[in-house]
């Protein structure tokens, strides 16, 4: 009897946590579909990531405690929100902001994709910088092709390939 009842308990939570992950992926579809949008500016303390953003006047702040190697601070991204779910805004990794008089343009010298990143290489006054952004799961990239890389001048190891 015992492990009729250990078996069924297993299974709720395990259907559980099936549920509210399809849930929250939903939730971040509604919102990024019927959402408004906003800038987040990157701050790094360590291997936290803080994003700082307003929505509706006031300032919101986001600690991101996973380790974004890859994010440094000074980057904007698109934050997605609803104003039916106040709470719930989701920042986009894959939607960086550039500021084409605060970047410049130059070509990738090398790139590679692994899961929903992509590496790539760049040359600044005879300095290789490797970098890393994430990607949308949809987006497919043909590696051997020529890609542009904008790079903020004041800091160029803060870049984006740019993918059409």
């Amino acid at each position: 009897m015992n492990n009729k009842i250990l078996i069924i308990i297993s299974l709720g939570v395990i259907l559980s946590v099936i549920y509210f992950s399809y849930q929250s992926g939903n939730e971040y579809k509604l919102v990024k579909e019927n959402g408004l949008t906003e800038v987040c500016t990157i701050a790094t303390r360590g291997s936290d990531v803080i994003c700082s953003f307003k929505i509706k006047g006031q300032d919101l702040t986001r600690r991101l405690s996973k380790p974004h190697e890859y994010i440094k601070s000074g980057e904007q991204f698109k934050v997605y929100y609803y104003d039916k779910i106040p709470d719930r805004y989701y920042i986009s990794f894959a939607e960086p902001i550039i500021n084409k008089e605060k970047f410049s343009k130059t070509e990738s010298t090398e790139v590679s994709v692994r899961g929903s990143r992509v590496t790539f290489k760049y040359e600044i006054d005879n300095r290789v910088i490797e970098r890393s952004q994430k990607i949308e799961d949809n987006v497919k990239i043909n590696t051997k092709g020529e890609f542009l890389v904008m790079y903020k001048k004041e800091d160029p190891e803060i870049a984006y390939l740019i993918i059409k």
